[in-house]
């Protein structure tokens, strides 16, 4: 057994042990399919449902519990989706992995490695997708009585479909020429940004989130300084 460790060709030569028959064959290896282009992203993983996002939470769950739902996204986990078959990744945040256990609602947020299959949605959401463990062939789904995420098999009135919201991490630093403005970014505390212009308003975007800074003052929260946490962008 050959396996191939990137795309490409190659060219496989084997002799026999006494060797009087050589032979060999060229081969060509393609990459796994990403058709939605989501390898080595991180997404917001939530599930719309009436006017609100319940979003995937897993940053309190552990191998004994769901992973939570929550409304508010600055609380939610971004997921990592790393692509290991086509359309197949792994799920993970922090170092721990989206698994399922062998029950049917046993979804779970560990070190046990899995991988989920994401495709469209079935229930008619716009952009829907179902992404379904490829163990026990169970599909990631909201569950209101619970107000926690879970896995089941494709039964129409427990399961949604999700929809991904892709989460930019911020740079360590981030600088806007030609305005000699340099914003070091953090987890904590804030940090000191200045410029040499004046009465201009500095705008640093990641992602769907802005700070702004005018007179060097933050038009967040007013200070002189202020802070940029590489998660909430804030």
């Amino acid at each position: 057994i050959v396996t191939g460790v990137s795309a490409g060709n190659a060219t496989i030569t084997a002799t026999t042990v006494d060797g009087g028959f050589t032979a060999t064959s060229a081969i060509t290896v393609t990459a796994p399919t990403d058709s939605r282009g989501l390898d080595g992203k991180q997404y917001y993983i939530y599930a719309p449902i009436e006017s609100n996002k319940y979003y995937v939470n897993a940053s309190n769950a552990s191998s004994s519990s769901q992973p939570v739902a929550t409304t508010s996204k600055d609380s939610a986990t971004p997921f990592k989706f790393t692509l290991v078959g086509p359309d197949i990744y792994e799920i993970t945040s922090g170092g721990k992995y989206l698994y399922e256990t062998n029950s049917n609602n046993g979804l779970r947020f560990g070190s046990t490695k899995d991988s989920w299959e994401v495709k469209a949605g079935t229930k008619g959401t716009a952009n829907g997708l179902g992404i379904w463990g490829k163990n026990n062939n169970r599909q990631i789904t909201y569950y209101a009585d619970g107000n926690d995420f879970r896995s089941y098999a494709n039964d129409t009135n427990r399961t949604v479909d999700l929809l991904l919201e892709e989460f930019v991490p911020l740079p360590d630093s981030i600088s806007l020429d030609p305005t000699s403005l340099t914003i070091e970014t953090g987890e904590v505390g804030h940090i000191d940004a200045t410029s040499t212009g004046s009465d201009v308003v500095w705008s640093v975007t990641a992602g769907t989130d802005k700070v702004e800074l005018k007179n060097k003052i933050c038009t967040v929260c007013g200070c002189s300084t202020f802070k940029i946490d590489s998660k909430k962008n804030q």
